[in-house]
């Protein structure tokens, strides 16, 4: 595990200073994920990769399914080995109070992958201003020293964002673990246009197989009338 968290430090730091140089060649004001945090990290993730022996494959299109969670997806990065299941890594970046909200699908996910046993070791990494890390916006949480994380206050805490991905057509999973854990692996500054930004990452762990039902929002919406 301390080789994984070295590697993911190593590719935020990389990550990290693509960011800057790319925003000073190009004059950006501000990054975002698709167009700049996926490439910078990707590119980063491919070279460090190639001072591994044996040589594993970086890939952006790995997915993983389950019955109880069809519309779960792919990864945004993902560290192929030989003969071992697949590192996960997702993204996030951008800027204002929403911006790490959707780190709350990202470790669900992670969690449910890794205690599915679909991926050997999953991982966050999050870019947003200094500012706004320190501002705690809900998400912020998942990147603190060790957190672990109940799922129903999890549900409780972004129900508005579960009931946004579910009306979307992307429902979480029918059955979740019961609990995670997220561990801060690194903080790494950079600068854009004057402006202090943080790459943070923070590691899954799923310990045990308890599982908690997650009923849909939707669903729980429809009846609340009928009930009071």
């Amino acid at each position: 595990m301390r080789t994984l968290d070295l590697w993911l430090t190593e590719l935020a730091t990389e990550a990290a200073a693509e960011l800057a140089r790319r925003a000073a060649r190009d004059t950006l004001s501000g990054v975002n994920e698709r167009d700049h945090l996926q490439p910078s990290c990707t590119s980063a993730a491919r070279a460090i990769a190639r001072t591994w022996t044996p040589l594993p494959q970086v890939s952006t299109s790995f997915g993983f399914s389950s019955p109880m969670w069809p519309r779960v997806g792919r990864v945004d990065i993902a560290l192929l080995l030989q003969d071992e299941k697949p590192i996960a890594v997702e993204l996030k970046c951008g800027t204002g109070r929403d911006a790490l909200g959707p780190c709350a699908w990202d470790a669900l996910k992670l969690a449910f992958g890794l205690q599915a046993e679909e991926i050997s070791a999953g991982y966050l990494l999050t870019a947003t201003t200094t500012s706004d890390w320190a501002k705690q916006f809900r998400g912020a949480e998942l990147f603190e020293t060790t957190t672990v994380v109940d799922t129903e206050r999890l549900r409780e805490r972004f129900i508005d964002w579960w009931r946004r991905w579910e009306r979307d057509g992307y429902p979480a999973a029918t059955s979740v673990p019961k609990e995670f854990a997220t561990r801060a692996i690194c903080r790494v500054p950079f600068v854009i246009d004057r402006v202090q930004w943080e790459v943070r990452v923070a590691a899954l762990h799923v310990h045990g197989t308890y599982q908690i039902p997650w009923p849909s929002t939707l669903a729980a919406d429809a009846s609340e009338p009928a009930t009071r």
